[in-house]
């Protein structure tokens, strides 16, 4: 009953991380500031919703390192759009995804921070969890793969319209609209990474390819950042399950409210030191549409909720590792059967590939650990 009670809110939790960012494809968020400060008013109003209905709001007092986790989230989710800008949408989310699933299943698996150390089903079986893991992330560079055939056939393919505009899609345009490797909190830059400019160049006036290459260093500034981001995320969460075990008094959902406000109060940090530096720089800050990017921090919000409910049944290796795949998968799908956006007998078999690896992984993981 108990791996059952863990499961379930992993899952919804993974599905909510998954399509986030549904309600804002269409929309344009320019350079993801405001957008985040836009998600980051929904994410705070589901955490005051939910600490109100649970009552949390009275029973535990705010706690600063629980703060400070969703401090680390909203860091990690503003440092996308440089790495993004720097590598381009899939080697950057590669690492990214590769550095947030392995920092977040190490950190359970041997009991950094205080966190439980991964229980052997038994004796040897952790072995076999190392396995899963490192299926997992052979599948992210499986995807990488995916992503380079779709920038080849979308080289002379017409781009969809965007607000009644039709473009002419490039390699590197097509690469920044793509949803596959999106998940978690970072694939809101994903959606639409555009110069200030907004500049579209036709094929007869963009630079040739080794004009657009960039230097060793630029690609080293944009690794740097994909490994913090990645590393924040797989932390974020640390702060929250510490908790949990420290105060067994209070349901698991109490750190909800205080992660949220940290987000939140993070966020705004960010948009006003970037509005001022924007201020002083005489250039003007670009607002993306609202509503639905409060409508995004809402379901990140809720499936925050339901992964701390997942990592406190399941441990923190596990649950966390559910919530850090299983977004990936949920995308991926939208992608294929709803978007459209993934296509070709070649694209699709080493999709499958790739998602077969990471069911595969994660059954490893999960079947072979003790929760």
């Amino acid at each position: 009953m108990g791996f059952l009670a863990g499961l379930v809110p992993a899952l919804l939790a993974a599905l909510a991380f998954g399509v986030q960012y549904v309600p804002v494809k269409k929309y344009k968020i320019y350079d993801g500031t405001t957008f985040q400060w836009f998600m980051c008013s929904g994410i705070l109003f589901v955490g005051v919703v939910a600490g109100l209905l649970g009552g949390d709001l009275a029973r535990a007092p705010v706690d600063c390192a629980v703060l400070g986790g969703g401090a680390l989230w909203a860091l990690s989710n503003f440092a996308v759009l440089p790495l993004v800008k720097l590598l381009g949408i899939g080697l950057g989310f590669s690492l990214y995804h590769f550095q947030n699933m392995i920092v977040g299943y190490l950190v359970g698996r041997f009991g950094a921070f205080g966190v439980p150390c991964l229980e052997p089903a038994f004796p040897g079986s952790l072995y076999i969890c190392d396995l899963g893991c490192g299926l997992i992330l052979v599948s992210f560079v499986a995807l990488l793969l995916v992503e380079g055939d779709n920038e080849k056939e979308a080289a002379s393919s017409p781009a969809p319209t965007v607000h009644g505009k039709s473009q002419i899609e490039q390699p590197e345009l097509t690469e920044k609209t793509n949803l596959r490797l999106e998940s978690s909190a970072f694939s809101a830059f994903a959606l639409e990474v555009e110069e200030e400019e907004e500049e579209v160049r036709s094929p007869e006036t963009a630079p040739p390819e080794a004009a657009r290459r960039k230097p060793w260093q630029t690609s080293a500034l944009g690794v740097l950042l994909a490994i913090v981001a990645g590393s924040l995320a797989g932390v974020q969460s640390v702060p929250a399950t510490l908790y949990n075990l420290a105060h067994p008094q209070y349901p698991s959902t109490a750190v909800v409210f205080p992660q949220c406000v940290g987000v939140w109060f993070a966020s705004t940090g960010i948009y006003l030191v970037y509005s001022t530096m924007a201020g002083l720089r005489k250039r003007p800050v670009l607002h993306a549409v609202i509503r639905p990017a409060f409508v995004s921090g809402c379901i990140w919000a809720l499936g925050f909720l339901f992964m701390i409910k997942g990592i406190h049944q399941l441990g923190f290796a596990v649950g966390y590792t559910l919530d850090a795949v299983g977004p990936i998968i949920v995308a991926s799908l939208l992608s294929i059967c709803w978007f459209r956006e993934i296509t070709g007998r070649r694209q699709l078999m080493i999709y499958w590939t790739a998602e077969g690896l990471q069911l595969i992984g994660v059954v490893l993981i999960t079947a072979f650990s003790k929760q």
